[in-house]
């Protein structure tokens, strides 16, 4: 039987019986394939494929594309042989099959990383995923003038790294807490990259730098934290960093946390995870402050953030909803997410980030 792994979390990558497979046509084709794995146990309309990957061309001349394309990926895959096909595809029809011939790091990803926001999750759990995130869901690889696959892959991009920065920072915390020091600051060093504005995670990588004798690294982090703060949110560390920092500075032996349950966190616990960086949007920031200043003087109204998908919409809201939360603890602030792109997924998600 033909074994296939699929690698899609970070640079895309197939092997095919134990060889790397070379011969794809193009990067559609890896694009293609992608896309019908992520979509595992979905029926995908032809009509709908060769509209999202070739949405220039009239539709003859696309579903032409589409079923050179399918081809070139069954015999990629040696599925044209295979007693259990992965590709299962009719004249109108396209199906990813999971079996015991293929392997897909993003679907084991997904699994275990599955509710880890509202759920504990155990230490193997969180090193399997940590393990299989080699980094952004198909990172670098770039197709031309396909919009609406460049929006579907931005938000299941956007949905695996905030996934993977929970599984890094929840990993980390054990970690430290273990006595696994330096384990720990490496964990919290890719979550920082994921999320740069967690400052709990800013917090534990300090104290971890002074346990580990690093005093002067721990108060320049400091600083680099405070920078980051005010370019970005206007704002100075919460008294809790401060305090860290003032009980470096004294050279007080720092503790790392420690909890009865450590993975059982969540994100309503730690409301910093995960923020983005939100860059040059000082006036769309201050326009949301000031409908909230009205809102606050009980005249509300609602706002509608517009605009084509990948500028950096949810960014916005979520960095204003960080400050809200900071400026305005007694304010319950949620929000919902919802994934039905594409004529797929969850309709709704209601407020998962209360």
């Amino acid at each position: 039987m033909t074994q296939v792994i699929l690698s899609l979390l970070g640079a895309f990558r197939v092997m095919v019986d134990g060889e790397l497979a070379n011969h794809f046509e193009s990067n559609k084709a890896r694009a293609l394939l992608a896309y019908l794995a992520a979509e595992t146990g979905r029926t995908c309309a032809r009509t709908s494929l060769a509209d999202l990957f070739w949405p220039e061309s009239v539709e003859s001349i696309a579903h032409g594309y589409l079923r050179r394309t399918l081809s070139n990926l069954r015999t990629v895959l040696k599925d044209r042989t295979a007693a259990s096909p992965i590709l299962n595809i009719t004249r109108d029809t396209v199906q990813f099959t999971l079996n015991g011939a293929v392997d897909v790091d993003l679907i084991h990803f997904l699994a275990l990383t599955d509710g880890l926001d509202r759920t504990a999750a155990s230490v193997a759990m969180l090193e399997r995923a940590v393990m299989l995130y080699r980094g952004p869901f198909l990172d670098g690889l770039v197709i031309d003038e396909c919009p609406a696959f460049e929006y579907w892959l931005t938000v299941l991009r956007s949905n695996i790294d905030q996934r993977a920065g929970q599984a890094l920072f929840h990993l980390a915390r054990h970690y430290a807490e273990v006595g696994r020091r330096t384990d720990a600051l490496a964990l919290l060093r890719r979550h920082l990259e994921l999320n740069e504005l967690n400052e709990e995670a800013h917090r534990l990588l300090m104290q971890l730098l002074m346990l580990l004798g690093e005093r002067s690294a721990a108060l320049t982090h400091y600083n680099h934290l405070c920078h980051l703060l005010s370019s970005e949110l206007g704002m100075e560390p919460e008294a809790a960093t401060q305090a860290i920092y003032q009980d470096i500075q004294r050279g007080t032996p720092a503790s790392a946390p420690t909890s009865a349950n450590p993975l059982a966190q969540t994100t309503a616990q730690h409301s910093s995870l995960p923020i983005p960086v939100c860059v040059g949007r000082d006036q769309q920031l201050a326009q949301l402050e000031a409908a909230l200043e009205r809102m606050l003087r009980a005249d509300g109204s609602a706002l509608f953030l517009a605009g084509e998908a990948g500028i950096g919409k949810t960014t916005l809201l979520q960095a204003f909803l960080q400050r809200v939360r900071r400026l305005h603890p007694e304010i319950s602030v949620g929000h919902g997410v919802c994934t039905a792109h594409l004529q797929t997924g969850d309709t709704f998600q209601a407020f998962p980030g209360m």
